[in-house]
């Protein structure tokens, strides 16, 4: 099996895996055609980020792979245990493949959100920010 750690941003996904890095724009085409070049047996490892890892973990599923979420918190101490003289997007998706790695059976499965209750949780935090505002 192959780890892949995928750093989540805005715009851009940085993808790592034991066959090199690159980052891919995170619009639906790129990504499919990103993770339809990645082995059958390849793993996808995110840590959660908002709303921005939901389209990533959505396009993984729908090409055959598998996904795990990890918890930010959790990660944050894992990558604070390697200790990396630096941090950047290109690093954590290093540390996240390096982390999938060696968890992968600990992490539980990401589920597949139902879209209607997703987009009433947008709503509802859209709500709440219009209210705090």
């Amino acid at each position: 099996m192959t780890s892949v750690g995928v750093e989540i941003a805005k715009d851009f996904i940085d993808l790592a895996s034991p066959m090199g890095q690159c980052r891919v724009k995170r619009t639906r085409a790129e990504l499919t055609a990103a993770f339809s070049i990645l082995p059958d047996d390849a793993r996808l490892v995110m840590e959660a980020t908002g709303r921005y890892h939901r389209l990533v973990a959505e396009v993984a599923r729908r090409v055959g792979l598998s996904v795990r979420c990890v918890n930010p918190y959790v990660f944050s101490l894992y990558r604070r245990s390697v200790s990396p003289r630096a941090k950047n997007d290109r690093i954590d998706a290093q540390i996240l493949q390096r982390f999938g790695e060696r968890e992968w059976d600990r992490l539980p499965e990401s589920e597949t959100p139902n879209p209607q209750m997703q987009r009433l949780k947008d709503l509802m935090e859209l709500r709440d920010t219009q209210v705090k505002l």
